[in-house]
């Protein structure tokens, strides 16, 4: 007992984490913190595994607790006070996500809403997000309302705010990826309203793109 108290505080995180995963039941003592993660999807997830982890040294697998449809009230309080912002976020407004959508890491929330349709309901989720990437793909998605644009238009992060500006884009420009926006500009028949709003890009490779291409006007 005494072994284990003074590894229960040894300096090494890694340390202090397998001393407090002793009492998770053996199936989940030797699974990777990735696959602990997707296992915390089940609705089914033993208590004792569910209390262990929710004090994980570990935020993702507090962060995946608090998403887990099988954590209890009484452990999401805890969680809403997390020190991690994550943490908390998970366990409050994320919570409200569908179950395939909470668990995706932000840049694939990000690569998903450039690709298919989005409830409102999940709009106004991910529009709270702490990822600005997430953010910057809501205000590109053509399902945004305008309630939602006039908040992210305020946005601290700049990637956002031109995520705003390029909803002004023609379709063919709106699903170009960065280097293909970069490629693009290499044309000489580039419109002056792309050219305009590329201008000011949060990107400066888009931005010196934009400064190259022969169509550019002095006024932009």
């Amino acid at each position: 007992a005494d072994v284990l108290e003074a590894l229960a505080e040894d300096n090494d995180s890694d340390v202090r984490q397998a001393t407090q995963e002793r009492s998770l039941p053996s199936e989940w003592r030797t699974k990777s913190e990735d696959e602990k993660v997707s296992a915390l999807q089940a609705a089914d997830v033993p208590l004792e595994v569910i209390q262990a982890l929710a004090t994980s040294e570990r935020w993702t697998l507090r962060q995946a607790v608090a998403w887990s449809p099988s954590t209890p009230e009484s452990i999401l309080e805890k969680l809403r006070e997390d020190d991690d912002d994550d943490v908390k976020m998970a366990a409050t407004t994320e919570r409200q996500l569908p179950l395939d959508w909470r668990f995706l890491s932000g840049w694939d929330k990000a690569q998903r809403l450039g690709k298919e349709k989005a409830d409102l309901a999940i709009l106004e989720i991910l529009a709270q997000s702490r990822d600005s990437d997430v953010r910057r793909a809501v205000a590109l998605h053509p399902a945004t309302p305008e309630r939602l644009i006039s908040v992210l238009k305020d946005d601290d992060n700049d990637s956002v705010k031109s995520g705003i500006r390029e909803r002004e884009l023609p379709e063919s420009w709106k699903s170009l990826d960065e280097d293909e926006r970069v490629t693009a500009l290499t044309a000489h028949d580039v419109s002056e309203s792309v050219l305009d709003i590329l201008s000011r890009s949060n990107s400066w490779t888009i931005r010196q793109a934009v400064a190259r291409n022969p169509a550019t006007s002095v006024t932009i």
